[in-house]
């Protein structure tokens, strides 16, 4: 396992290619659908050290809310006013590669990774939904960790390196 996998829109990749990878870059549409095609792929989800989300702002955007006032809401009530159902929007690809790497991982030290310079508290609330599912309950009891760049020690800041072994295979 020392390949890198690029899953792209048109790109063919085979399951052997991504059983052998040990980096597997992907959008979240594609990914979703490599893990519904491929389901040896279910192994490859429980042995991960870390899932990267990578602008989660746009992988996880918030659900529709009433946006009304309470005593708008306690008067619309009152004159018999009913919210019109609405149907929950679909699960967006990014929450569903959460689900399924948190449901087919138990390694306590699995690592969500969510990065993005405009995180808003509903991007955030959308990824507390996405963990709150996990059957471990590695995220039940801690809040999400939240660094800021502005916060974040000189000390503390580390360089992810690829490491040269890696080798990289294009479809």
């Amino acid at each position: 396992e020392d390949r890198v996998q690029l899953l792209v829109v048109g790109a063919a990749t085979t399951k052997e290619a991504l059983m052998g990878a040990r980096v597997i870059v992907a959008t979240p549409k594609e990914a979703r659908d490599a893990f519904k095609a491929y389901q040896a792929l279910a192994a490859k989800a429980g042995a991960l050290g870390a899932l990267i989300l990578d602008e989660v702002d746009a992988l996880l955007p918030p659900r529709p809310r009433d946006r009304r006032s309470s005593a708008s809401r306690d008067r619309a009530k009152a004159q018999g006013k009913r919210k019109k159902a609405v149907s929950p929007p679909p699960e967006a690809p990014a929450a569903a590669v959460v689900k399924f790497v948190i449901e087919r991982n138990a390694r306590p030290e699995l690592q969500v990774v969510a990065a993005s310079a405009t995180a808003s508290r509903a991007t955030r609330d959308e990824l507390r939904r996405a963990l709150r599912n996990d059957p471990y309950g590695r995220w039940a009891e801690t809040p999400l960790e939240t660094i800021r760049a502005g916060e974040a020690s000189a000390a503390a800041a580390r360089a992810i390196v690829v490491p040269s072994a890696v080798r990289h295979a294009y479809a």
